[in-house]
């Protein structure tokens, strides 16, 4: 049996950070999803257990399609921020290890360059839901040019699965998804209160065991 799994209980058991990175994270990432006018961000922090700490969320608006530097490009404002530090409660500053970014949608082109240009840091993803779809990178060219960068596939409804099992269940642990108090997390948005109750109330399996149930 499921039931909804509502806002106002998922922030109840949101946790007051004492200081921009908690004790428990090892290493931060951010993911990157592009709209037609902007780019929304989520950093967040990770342990070895796969437990994750939401930590920032940012939007960037201009026009991905638009190089970096360009005026009403979204790209340089990404840059400054995927530079910045991050003081961890332990006393010491960290960066960001790894940042992906959704090549679906309008803007691929973009996406590509950008990826290109800061291959260092930034890997450019395709969400798929088909377990058939690819499962590693792979090296594609960037249009008619001599550029090349991998493309990595990200299957979508893991994470989606994963955390709409840790909402549910009053005690997770691991905890797959911690949440913070402020800012108020997007994942407490309306939409998102949706996909956490479709998520429970369709559950998949994985591995064996069945994500999304209520328990």
């Amino acid at each position: 049996m499921t039931e909804k799994l509502p806002s106002a209980d998922i922030a109840a058991r949101a946790e007051n950070y004492t200081a921009p990175v908690p004790r428990g994270v090892l290493y931060l990432t951010a993911g990157i999803d592009t709209q037609d006018d902007r780019l929304e961000l989520e950093l967040v922090g990770w342990n070895d257990q796969y437990e994750s700490w939401s930590l920032d969320y940012r939007v960037f608006h201009g026009d991905p399609a638009l190089s970096e530097g360009v005026a009403g490009s979204p790209w340089q404002a990404l840059t400054a921020y995927l530079q910045s530090r991050y003081r961890h409660e332990l006393g010491f500053d960290m960066g960001i290890s790894a940042a992906c970014i959704d090549s679906g949608g309008h803007k691929t082109p973009g996406v590509y360059s950008y990826c290109h240009i800061h291959r260092n840091l930034c890997f450019a993803v395709k969400g798929y839901e088909n377990r058939r779809e690819p499962t590693h990178c792979s090296r594609i060219r960037i249009g008619k040019t001599d550029r090349y960068l991998y493309l990595c596939p990200a299957r979508i409804e893991l994470p989606k699965n994963a955390g709409a099992r840790t909402l549910a269940n009053p005690c997770p642990w691991p905890r797959l998804l911690t949440l913070p108090q402020r800012p108020r997390p997007r994942i407490l948005r309306p939409t998102h209160e949706r996909t956490a109750h479709a998520r429970s109330q369709n559950p998949r399996t994985l591995m064996g065991e069945r994500f999304g149930d209520s328990q």
